[in-house]
């Protein structure tokens, strides 16, 4: 399933955008430690499995219950850390400098391969849930990848040919 939500002033232009998405957010930028735990809490509210780590959890199939629900709690919990901010505020700077498409380009890659990229050009580590919960607060389309952690976005080739 494919979901946009805008987080209000989060898009870096209006092309792409989905008139008819939810609008969520501050829209005051990501300087702020209490606008990123907002904006995560709302992000996550739109895609209630989203974690620190991706969709889910690392090796889900492998946990009792009781402890894909524990890891879950742990790795949800880590989106709300001072390094996690940082590293919203480094994806939301490098999607901010990206093209939004109005549909998936699954061609770019997952979330995983682009926070790679993000990566390099921003200098600094960036989970795959912090980069997933940035695209959305850009407002770019995203859908989940084959049920596991990454997503595909709605986010031009010129994003990996670049190197961003």
């Amino acid at each position: 399933m494919t979901r946009t939500i805008m987080i209000v002033g989060g898009g870096n232009t209006d092309e792409g955008a989905d008139e008819g998405a939810p609008r969520v957010g501050a829209g005051h930028g990501l300087a702020d430690d209490a606008v990123c735990a907002s904006v995560i809490r709302q992000v996550a509210g739109h895609f209630p499995e989203l974690t620190y780590f991706g969709f889910g959890v690392f090796d889900a199939h492998t946990l009792s219950p009781a402890e894909r629900a524990a890891r879950f709690r742990d790795s949800r919990a880590a989106m709300f850390t001072p390094d996690a901010f940082d590293e919203l505020r480094r994806a939301h700077g490098w999607l901010g400098l990206q093209r939004r498409t109005r549909q998936v380009n699954r061609r770019a890659g997952t979330s995983y391969g682009l926070k790679h990229v993000a990566e390099r050009a921003m200098g600094g580590y960036i989970a795959n849930g912090m980069f997933i919960a940035a695209a959305v607060a850009r407002g770019f389309v995203v859908r989940r990848a084959h049920g596991g952690p990454n997503a595909y976005l709605g986010i031009s080739q010129e994003a990996v040919r670049l190197g961003g």
